[in-house]
């Protein structure tokens, strides 16, 4: 990555509960169940930060920003599920490192 490289850390919290939850299950599995519910997405960077329902974000802001994730193979199925619910513009990209 050049130094021009902007970068975002992002992390999704999702409903669950003793009858529906990820252990058990594939991750596409849990985000296309009946329950699934992204309640509320933090973001990171040097020029913002957000934590709130992803529908209240202005994913514009995104525009260009690599995504970055501790857990990246469930925030990126969980961000492309909340593409296709319509909370989140299918024309911002994701990029998982």
């Amino acid at each position: 990555m050049d130094k021009k490289t902007k970068i975002a850390a992002i992390d999704f919290e999702t409903y669950y509960s003793k009858d529906y939850s990820i252990q058990g299950s594939s991750t596409h599995q849990y985000c296309y169940h009946a329950d699934f519910d992204a309640y509320m997405v933090s973001i990171y960077c040097p020029d913002f930060e957000y934590v709130g329902h992803p529908a209240d974000f202005n994913w514009e802001r995104l525009d260009g920003y690599t995504l970055i994730a501790h857990n990246a193979s469930f925030d990126q199925r969980v961000f492309e599920r909340c593409q296709e619910l319509g909370v989140i513009p299918t024309r911002i990209g994701v990029h998982a490192k």
